[in-house]
């Protein structure tokens, strides 16, 4: 999960940061990346960074076409996928904490409104 996260981090780290948004937008998702498996808020994002609510919604609308919690449960769900793909005995239970949900039924939830299926579903297949 580590790895993941830090190659992540090293392919934003490589691109060249050409305005104070992009340089804004790197922090921001940096910040979620690093804390995806907190359950960690809009207000949390707001405070650590020091910029207001609004903008962070508004730099992400822009750039993503999402807001920021859509942001976090997207990369909460891709980690999820990616844990199902490198090991088939891990408990859902526990890829569901790892990744920050609070329970195995919410990554179930959120899981198939994603991809159509359950984890275990797609852990079989």
């Amino acid at each position: 999960m580590e790895l993941l996260v830090k190659n992540i981090l090293e392919v934003y780290s490589t691109n060249k940061i050409t305005t104070n948004q992009d340089e804004t937008l790197y922090k921001i998702e940096k910040y979620i990346l690093q804390n995806i498996e907190y359950q960690i808020t809009l207000d949390d994002i707001a405070i650590k960074l020091g910029y207001s609510k609004e903008h962070i919604i508004r730099i992400f609308k822009k750039e993503f076409g999402l807001s920021p919690h859509a942001f976090l449960m997207n990369a909460k769900l891709n980690r999820a996928k990616y844990l199902l793909e490198i090991s088939k005995n891990i408990n859902l239970s526990q890829i569901a904490l790892d990744v920050g949900f609070y329970d195995q039924s919410h990554l179930n939830k959120f899981f198939k409104k994603t991809f159509g299926i359950t984890p275990n579903e797609y852990k079989l297949h």
